[in-house]
């Protein structure tokens, strides 16, 4: 990767040449997404991490751990290390334990001040948004630095509660294809820095096994691996090289023992000419200017979009978001299939890229997911942390409502109003168990342009019993779309024998034909969420006055009924 300060001083001196056009440019990205500055006052970010609790901990190359809480940065430091922050030195990644809530252990990748210079992992233990004093523990020092540059330093635990380490080839390339050292790798230990059983002892195209501390690679071949990130769900693992003369790569590197090539191959190579080694998944042209067609000079952040909670469009689930230094642009990749191609590997997968945003805020590095649903990223040049947000564009109808409803617990109506529609096409209604993978059940044809009142309806056969989730997918004749509010229902099949009243209600409902604590009772609201904690049982009557004013359901052992409070 280029000389950061290099960098920084191209940057300068394109602005002062091309202030006036630059001033007018701004950040694309497709319509009902924007960026803000989320905090500022950073020093040469370098990495970052999110905390359970939302807090986010940044790494500052001179040496500073800084938090930002409730959107502020926080004056005092975590703590500030002793560095060597020359070059692409210095303070360099950061991960939290696992079990961060219960131990309040955070790792850090530095780069010692002291000769012989090389790069470290350790563990310190917090106290609140401070370091408990004295608490660093060293779990694993690397291998003496000669250049400056080429350090990776990115770390992340994976799915099976390993941490990873990125380590770049230190400049000399012929160290990725060596086991007698640990430049050029992605390293695996445990989180007391001891090196897991289970990790590879052969490796692609390589003569002979690591021995001591190098029995901690998990991966070789790589130049400079300066970000990897962790899919939540599978497990799957994706490794940013950055390249030299012609590609950028993403790598996967789920599995140990691979060897990615460098410095034999660079970018997608021909397998049949390279069986030993193993292709990435997507790579991309290097270019030195800005928006080049989505050319780059340093892929430095990438991220699986899976959040527990997004506030972004379905659609962006699942995909791999990833940022170019030089290209100031955010693209991403979807998983559109699995097929045979010839000179592949069988069932590669198949990655579709496009772009999400351009023109964005300098040196942009590192990219994760917030806990609320939302991408951020560090822009070195700026001193900031960014927060890219997302607000649904008004629907090009005029929805009044949108329900579900059922009357016999297998046949499903949905019920839909609009007062006014313009360049309408049709409605696909989408279904789901969990609220986040959805599939489409039916569609419904709108009225194209239309100033009055309409509703619609749509019934369908239940198959399964259990919560289930629907909205309403609008498409405009242009193929454009929207998404209405989601609404859920639980579907119970079996005989109705309850009878429940009065039903609208204010405080109290009584149910008939059960009993409460054989049966078991559960108050759900619209959204799915339990809310049985906030009523009261008491003599087969239900207290709902700490309930606001809207639709619920009782859910048994035999049916779910549905009642309204006034």
């Amino acid at each position: 990767m280029k000389n950061f300060k290099t960098f920084n001083r191209i940057v300068l001196l394109f602005c002062a040449l091309f202030f006036n056009y630059s001033a007018i440019r701004s950040q694309v990205y497709p319509t009902g997404f924007s960026q803000s500055n989320f905090t500022t006052g950073l020093s040469s970010p370098t990495a970052m991490a999110f905390a359970p609790d939302g807090r986010i901990f940044i790494c500052q190359q001179g040496g500073s751990l800084r938090v930002v809480e409730n959107g502020a940065l926080l004056p005092t430091p975590v703590l500030t290390l002793s560095v060597n922050s020359s070059s692409e030195r210095g303070l360099l990644g950061i991960a939290f334990d696992p079990n961060f809530s219960e131990n309040q252990y955070i790792y850090l990748y530095y780069t010692t001040s002291t000769a012989p210079i090389h790069n470290r992992v350790s563990r310190f233990t917090t106290n609140g948004n401070v370091e408990l004093s004295g608490s660093e523990q060293v779990l694993i020092d690397l291998d003496n630095l000669s250049a400056g540059n080429h350090n990776g330093g990115n770390i992340a635990f994976g799915t099976d509660g390993k941490l990873y380490i990125a380590i770049g080839d230190n400049a000399v390339s012929s160290n990725s294809q060596s086991l007698a050292n640990r430049h050029g790798k992605i390293l695996r230990i445990n989180s007391d820095g001891t090196i897991p059983v289970d990790n590879p002892t052969s490796f692609a195209g390589i003569m002979g096994s690591p021995a001591g501390a190098n029995q901690a690679i998990w991966s070789v071949g790589l130049r400079n691996p300066f970000t990897i990130a962790f899919q939540p769900v599978t497990g799957k693992l994706f490794v940013n090289d950055v390249g030299q003369g012609s590609k950028e790569e993403i790598n996967e590197n789920t599995l140990g023992g691979l060897n990615f090539g460098w410095p034999a191959t660079e970018g997608v190579f021909d397998q049949m000419a390279f069986p030993n080694y193993t292709n990435p998944i997507y790579d991309y042209g290097r270019s030195g200017s800005a928006n080049t067609n989505g050319l780059g000079c340093a892929i430095t952040g990438g991220t699986f979009f899976n959040p527990t909670t997004s506030n972004y469009p379905a659609q962006y689930t699942g995909d791999y978001f990833f940022l170019d230094l030089c290209g100031r642009w955010i693209d991403k990749l979807k998983l559109s299939e699995t097929v045979q191609i010839a000179g592949a590997k069988p069932n590669a997968e198949v990655w579709t890229r496009t772009n999400f945003a351009s023109d964005i805020s300098g040196g942009p590095v590192d990219l994760k997911v917030g806990p609320d649903g939302n991408i951020y990223y560090l822009s070195r040049n700026n001193g900031a942390l960014v927060k890219v947000s997302y607000t649904a564009p008004a629907l090009p109808i005029n929805l009044l409502y949108f329900n579900a409803k059922t009357s016999d617990n297998e046949l499903v109506e949905l019920n839909w109003a609009t007062s006014s529609e313009s360049n309408s096409d049709k409605f696909e209604i989408e279904k789901s168990e969990d609220s986040k993978l959805w599939s489409t059940i039916g569609q419904v044809k709108a009225s194209g342009n239309f100033s009055e009142k309409l509703e619609y309806k749509f019934e369908y056969v239940a198959q399964k019993a259990g919560m289930n989730y629907y909205r309403l997918k609008h498409l405009d004749l242009d193929r454009k779309f929207t998404y209405s509010k989601i609404v859920g229902l639980f579907i119970e099949l079996g005989e109705n024998s309850i009878n429940l009243f009065p039903n609208p209600t204010q405080n109290t409902i009584e149910i008939k034909g059960i009993s409460i604590e054989k049966e078991g009772v559960e108050i759900f609201n619209n959204l799915g969420q339990n809310v049985t904690k906030k009523v009261i049982f008491k003599n087969q009557s239900i207290y709902v006055s700490s309930l606001p004013r809207g639709k619920y359901y009782v859910k048994t052992l035999k049916k779910t009924l549905t009642f309204y409070k006034n």
